[in-house]
C-alpha cells in the first residue's frame, strides 16, 4: 500500500511552476500532480486547516467550508484518488480568529491518520510525505 501525505496551506495564491521529480517534469500549481503521476500512490491524503473556511455558524460547518475550498482546488489541479483531513489551525484570518494550541494540530492529525491507516489490511506500507506547500 502506497500512501502520499501532503499538508496544505492556502492554495489560493499558488501559481503554475515546473515541478521535476524522478526525471519527469510537469507544469502545475501543486507538486502533488507530479508525485501522483510518478509514485502512483493508492491514496493521497491532503491535510488542510479549518482556517481556510469562508463560512460556518458551528465547527462542523467551518470544517465543511474548508474542505469544500480544498476540493475546488484539487479539481482545478487535476488531482485524483484523494482524501481530505481537516485539522485545527491557529491565527487571525479574514474569516475569523482561530484559538488553540499548536499541539492540537499534531494530536488531531496523529489520531486521524492512525484511524485512516487501520483501513488498510496490507502489512506493507510505503509512505511518502510532500511538504512542498506546508501549512498556513
Amino acid at each position: 500500500m502506497k500512501l502520499l501525505f501532503a499538508p496544505w496551506g492556502n492554495p489560493t495564491g499558488w501559481r503554475e511552476l515546473f515541478y521535476e521529480f524522478e526525471g519527469e517534469k510537469v507544469k502545475s500549481s501543486t507538486s502533488l500532480r507530479i508525485l501522483q503521476e510518478t509514485i502512483e500512490p493508492d491514496k493521497t491524503i491532503i491535510v488542510g486547516l479549518d482556517t481556510l473556511a469562508e463560512e460556518g455558524s458551528n465547527y462542523k460547518e467551518v470544517k465543511e467550508s474548508a474542505e469544500k475550498k480544498i476540493k475546488e482546488y484539487v479539481s482545478k489541479f487535476g488531482l485524483k484518488n484523494y482524501d481530505i483531513l481537516i485539522a485545527p489551525g491557529i491565527g487571525a484570518f479574514p474569516s475569523g480568529i482561530f484559538h488553540g494550541d499548536a499541539l492540537d494540530y499534531y494530536y488531531n492529525i496523529i489520531a486521524k491518520v492512525s484511524l485512516n491507516l487501520l483501513e488498510y489490511s496490507d502489512n506493507t506500507l510505503d509512505i511518502h510525505l510532500d511538504l512542498t506547500h506546508g501549512i498556513n
